[in-house]
Order: C-alpha cells, then sequence, then structure tokens
C-alpha cells in the first residue's frame, strides 16, 4: 500500500460515522475503503452483487483528516472486525491510522474512563466498484419523510422480502397521481397467492409524500429487496433527512437518496438491482378509489360456473370480503391492524362476529 490515511474523530461525529458502517454492514460482509484528499468514500455490495451502497464523507466531517504519500488509498477490511471497535464503553475520540504500517488498519479508541484500546485489522487488495448511475435519466422521482415510509412499511408482514412499488401518472381525473406498494408473491419459493398473504396499499401521493414527479405516460412498477431498502431508510431517520426514490422500470436499478439539506457533509448512494417481470396484478387506480367490485364468477369441480351472491354464503367469505374492502380503498397513512393475542386482525373478528349476529338475526 503506497499511501496513507489518518483521521480523528470526536462526539457526534463518532456517533455518525458508527451508524454510517451499521448501514453498511446491512448490505454486506467486506467493507471497501478509498481515500481521497478531500474525501473518504465507505463501499459495501452484497454478495450477490443486487444491492450497491457508497458514503462519501468529506474531510469536514471529522475533527483531523489527512491523505499523504498518495492521491488515492484503496483496502478492503471485513465488516465485522471493524465494527467489534465500538462494542466497548462509551467513547469520547477515535484515530484511525490506514497504511502506515503495512497491510494494516489500526484503530485507537479513548473512552471517557481513560481507557485507551488499539484495535489492528489485516486489510486486502480490494477492487474498488463504482455504480454508474445518471439521477437525471429516471423518469419517476419520490420523496418521503422517513416515518411516512416506516409506517407504510409496518403495514406488510414481518419477513417479507420483496416489494412492489407501483407509480401512476396524473391524469385529467387525478392530477396527483398515485403510488402503490404490493407485497411481491414469488411462485418459485411456492407463493403461488394460494393462502399466502398478499398485502396491497394505494396512497394518494401529493398528500403522503413531500414530492412525487412522473414524467412517462404509463404505470410503471419496480419489485425490490425490503431489507436491503431498510438499510437506507434506517440512515436517513438517523440523518433527520427524507429519503429520495428514484426508479424507471422492472429490472433497470432502483436509487435512494438522503434528500433534503445537509449533503455537504455527507452523502450516501444506495442502488438496488429490480426484478426483470412487472406486476402482473396492478390495480386498476388512478389515485381516486378503485372502482367497484364485480361479482365473481368461479368454475366449481363439476365445471359449471356460478357466481357468488350475498354475504350470507359463509360467515368466513363475508368477513374476509368487509376486511378487504378496507384495505383496497386509498390511505394516506399506513393501515397498521390491532392484532390480538394470536396475532388475528382485530378488524377481522370484529367483521366475523358481525356477520354471525346478521346470520342468527335471519
Amino acid at each position: 500500500m503506497a499511501g496513507s490515511l489518518r483521521l480523528s474523530l470526536v462526539d457526534t461525529q463518532l456517533k455518525h460515522f458508527k451508524l454510517s458502517l451499521q448501514a453498511l454492514a446491512k448490505i454486506g460482509t467486506d467493507l471497501l475503503i478509498e481515500a481521497l484528499p478531500t474525501r473518504l468514500i465507505l463501499r459495501c455490495i452484497n454478495p450477490s452483487r443486487s444491492a450497491y451502497l457508497s458514503l462519501t464523507f468529506h474531510a469536514s466531517c471529522f475533527d483531523a483528516y489527512d491523505v499523504f504519500r498518495s492521491e488515492v488509498v484503496q483496502a478492503g477490511v471485513l465488516m465485522k472486525q471493524v465494527l467489534a471497535v465500538f462494542r466497548t464503553q462509551r467513547i469520547n475520540r477515535l484515530n484511525l491510522d490506514l497504511g502506515s504500517d503495512g497491510d494494516w488498519l489500526e484503530v485507537v479508541i479513548f473512552c471517557d474512563s481513560g481507557l485507551r484500546k488499539t484495535f489492528r485489522m489485516r486489510t486486502t487488495e480490494a477492487e474498488i466498484l463504482q455504480a454508474s448511475v445518471d439521477r437525471a435519466g429516471f423518469p419517476i422521482t419520490l420523496t418521503a419523510e422517513t416515518q411516512s415510509l416506516a409506517r407504510l412499511l409496518a403495514s406488510f408482514q414481518w419477513g417479507l422480502e420483496e416489494l412492489t412499488l407501483v407509480a401512476v401518472p396524473s391524469s385529467a381525473s387525478d392530477p396527483n397521481g398515485a403510488v402503490q406498494l404490493h407485497s411481491h408473491a414469488d411462485p418459485s419459493r411456492g407463493d403461488n397467492g394460494q393462502g399466502a398473504l398478499v398485502t396491497k396499499l394505494a396512497i394518494d401521493a401529493r398528500r403522503t409524500f413531500l414530492e412525487y414527479q412522473h414524467t412517462t405516460d404509463g404505470v410503471r412498477s419496480v419489485t425490490f429487496n425490503v431489507k436491503d431498502f431498510k438499510a437506507m431508510l434506517s440512515l436517513c431517520e438517523h440523518l433527520g433527512r427524507p429519503l429520495v426514490l428514484r426508479m424507471e422500470g422492472p429490472g433497470l436499478p432502483l436509487m435512494a437518496e438522503p434528500g433534503g439539506e445537509g449533503g455537504g457533509e455527507l452523502e450516501a448512494q444506495l442502488v438496488l438491482a429490480t426484478l426483470m417481470e412487472g406486476n402482473d396484478g396492478l390495480t386498476q387506480a388512478t389515485g381516486g378509489a378503485p372502482a367497484p367490485t364485480q361479482p365473481e364468477v368461479h368454475t366449481d369441480d363439476s365445471g359449471a360456473s356460478r357466481q357468488r351472491a350475498g354475504p350470507s354464503q359463509s360467515l368466513l367469505e363475508a368477513s374476509a370480503r368487509r376486511l378487504a374492502s378496507v384495505t383496497e380503498t386509498d390511505v394516506n397513512e399506513a393501515v397498521v391492524w390491532d392484532l390480538d393475542d394470536q396475532g388475528i386482525p382485530q378488524m377481522f373478528l370484529d367483521a366475523y362476529f358481525d356477520a354471525i349476529k346478521q346470520e342468527n338475526a335471519k
């Protein structure tokens, strides 16, 4: 390693740096370091190379920052070794030295108690990759407060892996446009829709988000990994800045970054790969209330067609239809269900017992 890097962090700088590393750790296991005379760039890529997170710290983010003997210093180190530095007593100062002593990263921390600890980590030559995306090339931009997005995501089941974001353009009947969020069912994992929980939210974009721009004529959707997306969401929440999403369509990158003011010292960029397939189950929504549901026609085992009618056919069907009629309406906030001790939505139980009362009254 020809060049060397030395930096120091104190107080609030330490807190931002630690939480930034934790966000990177949610993406990958290897930390890629690139130090330039005016800025430090930290990157992580997940093993499947479907998520890329880059954080840029300008020199003003540090109490002291110096790159010498070279214009660029690059190295790689295991993320778990770097995070282990912070598992100690309260730290009031951190000194980092990269490259001065061969292929080693040395971190010295000073604790409030007077304790001093030194950590030495072996570095490796790393392949520094840079995601090349053109912000101006994305036809759809969405800016939202992190609290609003967190409430929306809370409406979906725990453990959901992929989420579909649907962007509907403005129209004469709906000048505000609309955004939909769908839980994604993957047939390759057995999610064929039979018994799988599917959640759909239709949102008035102008009333829920800070900014919504849709410059295309058609409905566009992207399906992306929820866990990787939450890494940027939590970082923006810590920074107190809104989150900006930029998208184009299926199979094309989705970019997320902090918005608002405060980007002069710390910049962040998350690029996610999206599924090639489109969303076959798009709700025919244009921002207003969905069209009235038509009676469903089903085929029984004998092949004869029959039409479902009346809520008295099945108590469970009646309560399920009432619950579905709520979830299909437009919402400006996340719908968070009250659950009983068995994890069943209270609204479903209320609808079920209402159906029983109606049946007994006949």
